[in-house]
């Protein structure tokens, strides 16, 4: 009997825990080991400039040789036909999605292209569209047969990227490590760059003119697409103007003026075919008007919003008299 209650007693101080910290407890068996596991990414900031140093706006950067594992979107991309001319002129797209031509000119247009990714030849009618979808990845330039200076590059793409904004900010999400890009943007030569993608990563590339591009005068295009282009320098004045930017702003309306109102002979044409051609002059003081109007917009207590539904009326209005007049 002694010797069963010595045994117990040796058998209980074997179960105490012993003085000190308790030993850390086992890790938890890995239900992966042996996968890889997958790569890290990172963020990617490309700055584009052009030849001058100003920002780039609409500029494409993708990484080739990744595939672009992101939902594929479900809303088609758009082309439209209006006021003689491609908008946009640079038209960037996921492999896989739909394209739409609308013409929204009072012309009939055609829509050709010779590329794989759009293997088109189609006539578009005025308030038609056109569609087709886009089930190869490459490039091209869509022409207008009956219009021959209007042209649009198209971009089909099935690797990750991304459109610079007005800051000429391109962002895009990459996995970590050694990446090839590449740039290219309206009217200007594409450019290969390389980087290693960190955590956050930034870069910047210049985008400059091609030699010998020829780029029509404005004196060389028709009326409706003068009073486009002139369109764009306002919205350009707008953009300015919301960065608080009053030179730009001011200098961005101006050269819709001088420029696209009457360097183009738009002017003029206005004048000889008015039944009032004191119409002409007046349109001329209200684009002078708007000069001053961008530059006070981007100031303190400005009203970006109030200029642009300004120029929006003064748009609308040159668009409509650019479409009666005689052809040139």
């Amino acid at each position: 009997m002694k010797k069963a209650l010595v045994a117990t007693f040796l058998l209980a101080l074997a179960g105490c825990p012993k003085e000190g910290p308790n030993p850390p407890p086992p890790p938890p068996p890995d239900a992966h080991a042996g996968d890889v596991a997958p790569p890290g990414s990172g963020t990617l900031d490309v700055v584009v400039r052009d030849e001058t140093g100003k920002p780039l706006e609409g500029a494409v950067v993708w990484a080739p040789g990744l595939k672009d594992e992101t939902p594929l979107p479900a809303e088609p991309v758009v082309l439209s036909q209006e006021g003689l001319e491609f908008r946009p002129r640079f038209l960037v797209a996921r492999r896989g999605q739909t394209v739409e031509v609308r013409n929204a000119d009072s012309e009939v247009h055609n829509v050709r292209a010779g590329c794989d990714c759009y293997p088109w030849n189609d006539m578009v009618k005025t308030g038609d569209v056109d569609r087709h979808d886009l089930t190869t990845a490459g490039e091209g330039t869509i022409t207008c047969s009956i219009h021959g200076h209007m042209r649009c590059q198209l971009l089909v793409l099935d690797a990750p990227h991304a459109s610079s904004d007005v800051e000429g900010h391109a962002r895009l999400g990459l996995p970590l490590g050694p990446r090839k890009l590449r740039v290219w943007g309206v009217d200007r030569d594409r450019k290969d760059l390389e980087v290693t993608i960190a955590a956050v990563t930034t870069a910047e590339v210049v985008l400059p003119l091609p030699t010998g591009t020829k780029i029509l005068k404005p004196e060389e295009l028709p009326w409706p697409t003068v009073a486009v282009h002139l369109g764009e320098a306002l919205d350009e004045a707008v953009r300015c103007a919301r960065r608080h930017d009053g030179p730009a702003a001011r200098a961005a309306a101006l050269d819709a003026v001088e420029r696209w109102y009457m360097g183009s002979g738009f002017f003029g044409a206005i004048k000889q075919a008015s039944a009032h051609p004191e119409l002409a002059e007046g349109e001329k003081s209200e684009l002078r008007k708007l000069a001053t109007r961008a530059e006070n917009a981007a100031g303190e207590g400005g009203d970006p919003d109030q200029l642009a539904r300004q120029i929006d009326k003064v748009k609308n209005t040159l668009l409509d008299i650019a479409r009666g007049l005689p052809k040139r």
